[in-house]
C-alpha cells in the first residue's frame, strides 16, 4: 500500500481559533524554527502541559480545518504551518 501526499483536510477559509489552538500553533512554529522538523504528538502534549494526546488531536484537526496547518495522513512529523 502506497501512502499519498494528499493533505487530510483541504484548505478552507480561515476563521478564529481558540486560545489553546493559538498556543499550540505558536508551539509548533517555535519548535519547527528550533529543530527544522515538526513536533510529535507527545512533544506537543508535554509542551502544552496536557494530560492526554487526544486533546492535541482535536486541536490539530481544528487548526487544519481552519487552514492554519496541513498534515499528511499516517506520517509522523508531517505538520506544515500554512499561516
Amino acid at each position: 500500500m502506497t501512502l499519498s501526499a494528499t493533505p487530510i483536510v483541504t484548505k478552507i477559509p480561515k476563521f478564529g481559533i481558540t486560545p489553546r489552538q493559538r498556543d499550540l500553533l505558536k508551539f509548533i512554529k517555535r519548535y519547527i524554527a528550533e529543530h527544522d522538523l515538526s513536533p510529535t504528538l507527545e512533544e506537543m502534549r508535554v509542551g502544552l502541559e496536557l494530560k492526554s494526546r487526544s486533546n492535541i488531536h482535536y486541536m490539530l484537526a481544528g487548526l487544519a480545518a481552519r487552514g492554519h496547518i496541513r498534515q499528511l495522513y499516517a506520517r509522523a512529523r508531517s505538520i506544515e504551518v500554512v499561516a
